[in-house]
C-alpha cells in the first residue's frame, strides 16, 4: 500500500533510466554490515527503526511508471523492513545473497534493516536502494537508530525530501530550461582542460581490457609513490592527479584525445538538507582534451579547479 504519486528528484529520474537502460537494478544496492560487540535487545531496536522510518519518510519511498513517466510515493506498510533471524554457514555469503537479490520498486521495502545472529557474533546489516538514499544518508540513519534505541531525542529535521524535489520543480517547469539545456549540450567543451607531456616511468603502467570493454591500468609501486609526491609538492588532490593520468594512458593507449570522466557531488546545497535523507548526490561531467603544448602539472590543477567548482 502507498500514498498518492507524487514527481520524483533530478537524481532519482535520471536513476530510473539507466536501471531501464540497463534491464537491472543490482547495479544501485547499498549496503553495510556493523558488527555488534555490546548485545542488542531486537524488539527495541525494531521499535527504533520504525521511529525513523517515520520520521524519514523517504526511507519508506516506492517508485511507479505512469503514463511513461516515473512517479514516487510512500508506502504505508513496513512490512518485510526489519529483519531477525540467526545465520547458519559463512556470514558473508548472508551479505552477499541480500545484496544479489533485487528490490520490487513498485511494492519495496528499498530499506531493510537485518538484526542477526551468528557464530562469530551479532551484526547488523543495512541494504537499500540508491533510489532512497546517498552515502551521506547511512550516516545520519545510524546515527538516528542509536538515538531512537537508546530513547533520546531525534535531529530536528527542517525539511524532508520531498521539499527538495520541491525546489527542483520551478527549473523543470521554466521555459528556459529546455533552452539552457540545449545551450550546454551544444557547449559542453566550455569545460574543456587540457593536458600535457610528463617524463619518467609515470606511464609504464599496465593496460588490461575486460571482455566487457573496460580498460583497466595497473599501476607500479613506483608510479603511487610519484603520485604521492606530486599531491605534496604541487598540491594537488590525488584524485585529480589520478584523472589527468587515466586520460594520458588511454591517449597512449587508443589515440583519443577528448576523455570525459564522472565526478560525483554531493548535491546538498542548502544547509537546511545536511539532516534530511534521500538520494542528493549527482554525476557531473569534466572534459578534458590532450594538448601537448602544456605541461601535465597545469592541466592536473586545471583538472582540479573544474572538479571543486563541479
Amino acid at each position: 500500500m502507498y500514498n498518492h504519486l507524487q514527481q520524483v528528484s533530478n537524481q532519482q529520474q535520471g536513476m530510473l533510466a539507466e536501471i531501464e537502460l540497463k534491464n537491472s537494478i543490482l547495479d544501485h544496492q547499498i549496503a553495510k554490515a556493523i558488527k555488534v560487540f555490546t548485545p542488542l535487545d531486537s524488539e527495541k531496536l525494531k521499535m527504533a527503526f520504525f521511529t525513523i522510518l517515520d520520521a524519514h519518510k523517504s526511507l519508506r519511498s516506492v517508485f511507479k511508471k505512469k503514463d511513461g513517466c516515473w512517479h514516487s510515493a510512500i508506502g504505508t506498510t513496513r512490512k518485510n523492513a526489519f529483519i531477525n533471524r540467526r545465520v547458519e554457514g559463512n556470514i558473508d555469503s548472508y551479505f552477499d545473497r541480500t545484496v544479489s537479490t533485487p528490490f520490487d520498486l513498485e511494492n519495496g521495502p528499498l530499506f531493510t534493516l537485518h538484526h542477526l545472529y551468528h557464530s562469530s557474533g551479532e551484526y547488523i546489516f543495512i541494504c537499500a536502494h540508491h533510489l532512497v538514499v546517498d552515502l551521506w544518508s547511512i550516516g545520519i540513519f545510524l546515527e538516528e537508530l542509536f538515538k531512537a534505541y537508546r530513547g533520546l531525542p531525534l535531529t530536528t529535521q527542517s525539511v524532508d525530501y520531498q521539499d527538495y524535489i520541491r525546489q527542483q520543480l520551478p527549473t523543470f517547469k521554466n521555459p528556459d530550461f529546455a533552452t539552457t539545456i540545449a545551450y550546454w549540450n551544444a557547449h559542453s567543451r566550455a569545460y574543456n582542460t587540457k593536458i600535457g607531456k610528463i617524463e619518467g616511468d609515470l606511464f609504464e603502467s599496465k593496460t588490461q581490457q575486460s571482455k566487457m570493454g573496460i580498460i583497466c591500468f595497473e599501476f607500479p609501486p613506483s608510479v603511487v609513490s610519484q603520485v604521492y609526491t606530486l599531491t605534496h609538492q604541487h598540491r594537488i588532490r590525488p584524485v585529480a592527479l589520478l584523472m589527468g593520468l587515466f586520460s594520458y594512458m588511454l591517449f597512449l593507449d587508443t589515440g583519443v584525445t577528448t576523455t570525459s570522466f564522472s565526478t560525483t557531488t554531493h548535491g546538498r546545497n542548502k544547509k537546511t538538507f545536511q539532516n534530511t535523507i534521500g538520494l542528493f548526490s549527482s554525476i557531473m561531467p569534466i572534459f578534458c582534451e590532450i594538448d601537448l603544448k602544456e605541461s601535465f602539472i597545469d592541466y592536473a590543477k586545471r583538472l582540479q579547479k573544474y572538479l571543486l567548482l563541479s
